[in-house]
């Protein structure tokens, strides 16, 4: 994301299977539909499913 969309993860709250905070996510973590993502960006990047 960070080459591509010009976006810096910095965390990604999953909810499941419990609720835990993720704090700078791998390059390769996949997100699930519930997941939510933080990041600091210029703008909204553009995301698509997989």
């Amino acid at each position: 994301m960070k080459h591509r969309q010009d976006a810096l993860p910095i965390a990604v709250e999953v909810s499941q299977p419990k609720r835990r905070t993720l704090v700078n996510p791998p390059a390769n973590y996949r997100l699930a539909d519930s997941d939510q993502l933080v990041v600091i960006a210029r703008k909204m990047p553009a995301m698509a499913k997989d």
